[in-house]
């Protein structure tokens, strides 16, 4: 399990009910060097990855002419695109020797613009929809 708020992440870690302990890694995917050390963490501790669910997400407010549009758009691609995309590239080795699958959370937005403000959000889901259709097609071929 993965989150930047660790109080979140611990409490759920205490509500899991399986007899293993699981994995909890305080970071975040906006951030390089916390997308490879949960890799790695995860290599380290169960020698394999099953299953990559990319869940994060987040919508930052702000639209053209409130001149806020790169700063939403910047901050809301880094974690629901650009944070999929790495961590789908630097799993995927270790998801091929596994036969795993890969699960990407995207949003009916990625098809409409619901609400003025928030078109870097849409955006960033229609990319990831773009993005996961290429990567399973990519994914056909190498499988």
């Amino acid at each position: 399990m993965v989150d930047k708020n660790e109080s979140k992440l611990n409490n759920v870690a205490e509500q899991c009910a399986n007899s293993n302990t699981p994995l909890v890694i305080n970071a975040d995917v906006s951030n390089d060097d916390d997308i490879k050390r949960i890799i790695t963490e995860t290599i380290d501790k169960f020698d394999k990855i099953d299953i990559l669910v990319n869940n994060a997400g987040t919508s930052v407010q702000g639209d053209i002419l409130s001149g806020k549009i790169l700063k939403a758009y910047d901050e809301t691609m880094a974690v629901n695109i650009r944070a999929v995309v790495n961590l789908t590239a630097l799993a995927a080795p270790h998801l091929v020797k596994t036969k795993g699958n890969i699960v990407n959370i995207s949003s009916i937005a990625g098809k409409t613009i619901s609400m003025v403000g928030y078109a870097a959000y849409n955006t960033s889901k229609a990319a990831l929809d773009h993005f996961t259709r290429g990567a399973a097609r990519s994914w056909q071929l190498q499988v």
